[in-house]
Formats: structure tokens, C-alpha cells, sequence
């Protein structure tokens, strides 16, 4: 990172934050130039798909992140061989997902296969690609895609099932334990607002959820580029004396 042409070393890292310190007297009043650079590790191709896998030993870690927990209305905790994501609120923003930024390449194949069993309420698999965005429902007696209307009625309460959701181009599939029970040929075009991740979690703000979710896998060719999401500026003045 440089800032008006300096390089600035990295000080710490804070949750998903890279956190550097700015010299005095390099931010000046007026237009600064900020530039970022990622340097390619020599075994990344970029074109070859990058798998990346959590299994429920433990909350998932960084580059994971999560929403905040509220108490008893939204928490996530290890049972057994599962992770359980709970949403037992109706406040507004009363729900919880676990995120990974994937860096998806809309015109490059992409799918996420999560083991998942049901308890109740509604649970997400969200997928957004950068160019378009998708969310299959899973409810105790059906999943479902969310923007798209499409329907497959099956118990999702009686065991751990595998659902794994394809993108290729306009074209979403999602598969139960290796059968195709959705098929949404060009229908993958809600549009993203330019987020590119995934996730997984529990219901929305009006509406509660919980499941047990024993893993989560996905695979892109675009998981190993870097991703920057914000930039925050921060300047302190002396206190007057």
C-alpha cells in the first residue's frame, strides 16, 4: 500500500482489517493518492480452481467472518460434528451468516456444496458472483430459490443432506445429494450490487432459523485473488492545551 507515492508497512492486523500507520505530515490537505498492489504467490495460476473447505471443528476463521452475535435471538455454536446457527430474533438485524470472500469470476464456472441438516425456520446458502447474486432456501419441508421462485419439496429435517449449487455463465443448478432437484438455466441474473462472496446462515431480520452444518466447500478459479472492500481513513488532532 502507498499513500502520495510512500510505502506504508504494515503495523497489525485486526479482524479482517489491515491496519497502517501514517507517517506525520504525509496525508496532506487536498487530493492524496492512495494505491494498492497484490504480489501473485509463485503457485497461484489464476486460471486453475482453488478449492477451499471448512469443516465444523470450530467457528470458521479468517478470511471467514461473521456477523455480530445478539445473546440468546442469534449465536453459532459447535455441537458435535456440526455447527449450529441459530436466529431466534425478529429485530431488525436479527439474523446471522458466515461469509468468505471467494472472489468469483462471473464468466468462469463456480459451485459451493454445503452438508447441512435442518431444524427449522428458514436457513440460506447465499451466492453472489459479482455480476449476480442467488439464495437457496432451505426450509424444513422444501429448498428453494429465492429471487427465481423455483421449488423442490423434500424433508430436510430427517438427516444430513448435500446440497451443492453450480454457476456457470446465467445458469444456476442446484443439486440434493447428488441428484439435480433445481434447475434455473438462465436465471442466475439477479444482480449483485457488486459483492462477491458466499455464505451461510440463518433467515433475515423478520423471520428466525436454525441448522446443524457439519461442512462447507466451494470451488472457483477466482478464490485466490485478493479483494478489497474498503478503505478507511482515520486522522486524530491533538488535544487543545
Amino acid at each position: 500500500m502507498q499513500l502520495n507515492g510512500q510505502t506504508l508497512p504494515r503495523e497489525s492486523i485486526e479482524d479482517q482489517w489491515l491496519r497502517f500507520p501514517l507517517p506525520e505530515g504525509l496525508l496532506q490537505p487536498g487530493e492524496n493518492v492512495f494505491e494498492f498492489s497484490a504480489l501473485e504467490a509463485d503457485d497461484v495460476t489464476g486460471d486453475e480452481p482453488v478449492e477451499v473447505e471448512w469443516r465444523a471443528d470450530a467457528l470458521p476463521k479468517m478470511p471467514w467472518r461473521h456477523d455480530n452475535f445478539r445473546g440468546k435471538r442469534t449465536f453459532a455454536e459447535v455441537q458435535g460434528d456440526a455447527l449450529l446457527v441459530v436466529d431466534r430474533g425478529t429485530e431488525p438485524g436479527d439474523y446471522l451468516y458466515v461469509r468468505y470472500p471467494w472472489g468469483a469470476q462471473a464468466d468462469s464456472p463456480a459451485e459451493v456444496t454445503a452438508e447441512v441438516k435442518v431444524i427449522s425456520g428458514w436457513n440460506n446458502i447465499m451466492i453472489n458472483n459479482g455480476a449476480a447474486t442467488e439464495r437457496v432456501m432451505l426450509y424444513p419441508d422444501h429448498i428453494g430459490t429465492y429471487y427465481t421462485g423455483l421449488r423442490y419439496d423434500i424433508d430436510t429435517t430427517d438427516g444430513y443432506h448435500i446440497y451443492r449449487v453450480v454457476l456457470e455463465g446465467a445458469d444456476i443448478r442446484v443439486y440434493v445429494d447428488g441428484e439435480l432437484r433445481i434447475d434455473g438455466a438462465g436465471m442466475f441474473t439477479h444482480e449483485a450490487d457488486g459483492r462477491n462472496d458466499t455464505a451461510f446462515g440463518a433467515a433475515n431480520s423478520g423471520s428466525v432459523g436454525e441448522a446443524l452444518w457439519r461442512s462447507v466447500r466451494m470451488s472457483t478459479p477466482g478464490t485466490a485473488h485478493p479483494q478489497l472492500y474498503d478503505l478507511v481513513v482515520t486522522v486524530r488532532f491533538p488535544a487543545e492545551q
